[in-house]
């Protein structure tokens, strides 16, 4: 008899219980966007937030040029790019631009940088 053993599955039947324990915890950061050490050790405290949020940030004093998900949909991997060689790399660096300010880019992001006028 053969068994198929998951490694990872301790952590996600924990994780999966801990959304039922940590349900208050979801709703709160669903309106505020605020982490903070006890709810996500890997980040500590930070605030998550909507592309809308953080161009409302410079409205009143910058007129937008841009804004864009610096590493648009690359975040998960983006530590893999520095293995690429030339002109592999490039083309990659090419279509993160493309992608960059589009809502897809913007939303897989995870840094986003505005580029705007100060106003006089």
């Amino acid at each position: 008899m053969k068994f198929l053993v998951d490694a990872h599955f301790p952590r996600r039947l924990a994780y999966r219980q801990g959304a039922i324990a940590r349900a208050a915890f979801h709703r709160q950061y669903v309106l505020d966007g605020n982490l903070d050490p006890e709810h996500a050790p890997p980040l500590g405290f930070a605030h998550l937030t909507t592309v809308a949020e953080f161009r409302a940030l410079f409205a009143q004093e910058f007129d937008e040029e841009f804004v864009a998900g610096v590493e648009s949909f690359t975040g998960y991997n983006q530590k893999q790019l520095h293995l690429v060689q030339e002109p592999e790399r490039q083309a990659w660096f090419d279509l993160v631009e493309a992608t960059a300010s589009t809502a897809e880019g913007l939303g897989a992001a995870e840094h986003f940088l505005f580029v705007g006028r100060k106003r006089c």
